[in-house]
């Protein structure tokens, strides 16, 4: 295999013998490495097929600023998951959920905790994922000395559930476009969010969850708060990012048809004051984020 690109020590992106591109691993696969050298496939411990450009490069970001540690103690999670699960996983599962531990860790650090609205709602419709979501944080107290509040197995459960390859292409392709449309929404009216954060990770999980939920033909309004004076305290605290919010709404509606109504405004709302929290610095140590 040809070596396109060198990502570190561990890590390379080579083109196949069928002319595709993967991110393949292995222990000193890319020392002393550079592009247009091979690899041989004795050497390969791990290959990612990638299809999508923008995970791909999402994934050698990834590569490229958490530590190693936390790629081989995912990989063991990951095995673990899949021996548990009837359904396929996304190889990119190992690499994304690998930043996911690495980010909460030295956010519960800093002291602070995330809520998971939608803890509850997992609880129902994903006990399994979510059972295997309390296994994972479990490994992950057990081998990093940090004890987190019980809604961080959510977040993990909603990793699992986005990495199930059991949607049609066509159904893929939509969701896709419809969360890259959430996501420029976002960008355009605040240019300087840190992609590379647990608050923007969270938030496109949400998109995720929404959009699968939406061309499922799911009912997502029980994953909503109804408490009136809350979204009337959120819209008002965040006004800026409510009218991004407002927009989102409005696309997904032309998009799909489906309105997620104030409730699901109010929560959007939420995830983009936290990115914003974190792009101008404000986020104080010891916070708990609600929804």
């Amino acid at each position: 295999m040809e070596i396109l690109r060198v990502i570190n020590n561990s890590n390379v992106c080579v083109l196949d013998e069928y002319g595709k591109e993967q991110i393949v691993s292995g222990k000193g696969i890319g020392f002393k490495k550079k592009a247009g050298d091979t690899v041989c496939k004795e050497d390969i411990q791990k290959t990612y097929l990638v299809t999508d450009s923008d995970m791909q490069r999402r994934m050698i970001q990834i590569l490229q600023e958490i530590p190693e540690v936390y790629i081989k103690f995912t990989d063991s999670l990951v095995e673990y998951i899949r021996e548990r699960l009837d359904r396929k996983l996304n190889e990119s599962l190992v690499i994304t959920l690998a930043a996911h531990i690495c980010f909460s860790i030295k956010r519960k650090r800093n002291g602070v905790d995330m809520i998971n609205p939608l803890l509850d709602t997992f609880k129902r419709c994903y006990p399994k994922e979510l059972e295997l979501g309390n296994y994972c944080l479990e490994q992950i107290e057990k081998k990093f000395h940090i004890s987190f509040i019980p809604d961080e197995a959510g977040f993990i459960a909603m990793h699992i559930i986005n990495a199930r390859c059991d949607n049609d292409y066509n159904e893929k392709y939509k969701i896709t476009k419809l969360i890259g449309g959430c996501i420029k929404i976002t960008e355009t009216r605040f240019p300087n969010i840190n992609k590379c954060t647990d608050s923007y990770e969270y938030f496109t999980d949400y998109l995720k969850y929404i959009a699968k939920r939406i061309y499922s033909g799911k009912d997502i309004t029980s994953v909503f708060t109804h408490n009136k004076d809350l979204i009337k305290s959120v819209n008002n605290n965040h006004s800026l990012e409510y009218k991004c919010s407002e927009d989102i709404r409005k696309y997904i509606l032309e998009t799909t048809g489906y309105d997620i109504m104030s409730e699901g405004t109010a929560l959007m709302t939420v995830h983009i004051a936290r990115i914003t929290a974190e792009a101008d610095g404000s986020q104080g140590e010891n916070q708990t984020f609600t929804a």
